[in-house]
């Protein structure tokens, strides 16, 4: 998942919402990554969720923290 974490590190740095929502979307349902590759890095995900939704500057900040300790 590290190819994926690289391209979420820079929508999130270009905020960048509808390419982040869409990568979002292909990495729960493409068949790409198992339950447990998601369940790993279900933090991670949960708060590139959360600056998708509410585009504030701590939730890009907390996502950029945590993609960088996973690439």
């Amino acid at each position: 998942m590290k190819h994926i974490f690289e391209t979420f590190k820079e929508l999130v740095q270009a905020d960048k919402y509808t390419e982040i929502d869409t990568l979002l979307e292909k990495v729960h349902t493409s068949w790409e990554y198992t339950e447990d590759q998601i369940n790993k890095h279900e933090e991670i995900l949960k708060e590139i969720t959360l600056f998708s939704e509410f585009k504030e500057e701590q939730y890009k900040i907390e996502a950029l923290y945590m993609i960088e300790k996973v690439i």
